[in-house]
């Protein structure tokens, strides 16, 4: 029976999308303009194919 042979599985599936948030620019960024840290998060491309 059913109730007797299960089994449980979890599946995670992700993909590497090479980009990094730049905390640095964000930082710079919200200084410059008077804006709280929070306010905009910057990335970087790591790869110059990942852009397509």
């Amino acid at each position: 029976m059913i109730t007797e042979r299960a089994m449980l599985a979890a599946v995670h599936i992700s993909i590497w999308t090479a980009v990094k948030h730049d905390r640095k620019v964000s930082r710079e960024v919200a200084e410059r303009h008077g804006a709280y840290d929070g306010a905009g998060r910057y990335n970087k491309q790591l790869l110059r194919e990942a852009e397509r």
